[in-house]
């Protein structure tokens, strides 16, 4: 049977601050009304048969519930300044989402703002949004799905909690009518101040533990410590680092899972094929921009040639859909520097960024369609085959013939919330790794 290595799983409770949690109202409107309404509804989720999740929930500062209106759209993303340091997951603030945006029925909904940890180990505010079920929770309190997003650009406007639906998390109602509990966050510099580190691994991992902590915050609400992290695309790569980060970087959680769906993987491949044709050429420029705000010793010159920087401006204001539209008129040489494999913090920082290294603290299901056009399913095969081969993790790899990058999280659905409900039922997991081709030349070894 598959057995979680020593001290994976811990019960230690994050260090408590003596500090009760006060649910503080800031303001009075008919939205107001409407939100402190929900609150008051939710309070009376709380289980009333005082069973509590293994670890205690920490105290920390007031927690401050924001009236949503057209202001607070922007403002609710700043965060205090200068910003106090608190442990990562600390939650700053919440924000209902009702009003403004639409959520799956029977559920409850809100932005929140909470504490992370830069790759240098400083204190960063995070935004996200937990989405839960509109009932009383179960004993334990609810099981987390915490959700790692697909690539949205890295301007300001392109944080997913800022959109006016939820439909960017996947399968959100099937999660939810599961009854699990989601949290997804934005990542670092998505929404909040700064540039977003895109294709970090350390920076997305901590930023998806960070979250699942942060939602045993919101007052009035029970959830588990219990987790299964979920990611699509570019939330593939984090939740693979997260798998690898959790038991060093946040002990306090019960890691169960790690699910990836059309990862980014294989990172110096990747971003190879991105620069293969016009159509990929905003993914190429996505990376330049945030490694070289990210890597003090990476200029963006170094990377990127004139012409591609003459439309550099567009990064800050353009989504990822625009940006590939507009990158598109320059062909690849206008856009990469000639000599980038001469380039050696940049070879270095794709290996840095290159999830698989290192074993993972819980077993993985990756989902990848054979017909995608921006991870070719070879990469993801040759990642399953390195950690299987390596004896870090049971990886359990599932290819969908005539799916591609987007389908195919519609065809893993029920195979992907079959295998959540098993790792939040204990079922065990046998040796192996089912799906994995052999290497050529060897047998994957089973773990």
């Amino acid at each position: 049977m598959w057995r979680p290595r020593t001290g994976v799983r811990s019960s230690r409770p994050r260090a408590a601050r003596g500090r009760s949690r006060i649910f503080t109202l800031l303001a009075a409107s008919l939205v107001v009304v409407i939100a402190a309404g929900a609150l008051v509804a939710l309070r009376q989720l709380t289980t009333s048969n005082g069973h509590h999740p293994e670890v205690p929930v920490p105290s920390h500062p007031p927690v401050a519930l924001v009236p949503w209106s057209w202001s607070s759209e922007t403002s609710f993303y700043q965060p205090p300044s200068p910003l106090p340091s608190e442990p990562p997951g600390t939650l700053i603030r919440i924000q209902h989402m009702a009003p403004i945006v639409p959520i799956p029925k029977g559920a409850t909904a809100w932005r929140i703002l909470y504490y992370s940890r830069s790759i240098v180990g400083s204190d960063i505010a995070v935004s996200g949004v937990l989405v839960l079920p509109a009932r009383p929770a179960p004993p334990g309190g609810w099981p987390l799905v915490s959700y790692a997003h697909a690539t949205t650009g890295i301007a300001t406007a392109c944080a997913p909690s800022r959109f006016a639906y939820l439909g960017w998390i996947t399968d959100l109602g099937g999660l939810l009518h599961a009854g699990y509990a989601v949290v997804a966050t934005d990542y670092p510099g998505l929404g909040t101040p700064g540039v977003h580190p895109y294709l970090v691994g350390v920076s997305e991992a901590r930023s998806v533990l960070d979250a699942a902590r942060a939602a045993r915050e919101v007052p009035g609400v029970d959830i588990s410590n219990r987790v299964v992290v979920l990611g699509y695309s570019q939330g593939g790569q984090a939740v693979l680092f997260a798998g690898q980060l959790a038991a060093s970087y946040a002990p306090d959680i019960d890691l169960l899972g790690v699910i990836a769906l059309s990862p980014g993987i294989a990172i110096p491949e990747l971003i190879s094929h991105l620069s293969s044709s016009a159509s990929m050429n905003g993914f190429f420029v996505t990376v330049a921009y945030a490694w070289s705000h990210t890597y003090l010793d990476l200029p963006i010159t170094s990377l990127l040639r004139p012409a591609a920087m003459a439309l550099i401006g567009n990064v800050d204001t353009q989504c990822e859909n625009g940006l590939v539209k507009t990158y598109s008129s320059l062909q690849p040489s206008q856009v990469e520097q000639p000599d980038l494999a001469a380039n050696e913090p940049w070879q270095r920082y794709l290996i840095e960024n290159d999830p698989g290294h290192s074993p993972s603290h819980a077993p993985i299901l990756v989902a990848q369609g054979e017909q995608d056009p921006l991870v070719p399913y070879q990469l993801t095969e040759s990642f399953a085959q390195m950690a299987c081969a390596r004896e870090h993790d049971h990886v359990r790899l599932m290819l969908f013939s005539g799916a591609g990058h987007y389908t195919v999280t519609l065809d893993s659905r029920s195979a992907v919330l079959k295998w959540i409900r098993n790792r939040f039922a204990g079922i065990p997991i046998r040796h192996g790794c089912p799906g994995v081709p052999p290497p050529p030349g060897g047998v994957v070894p089973s773990v």
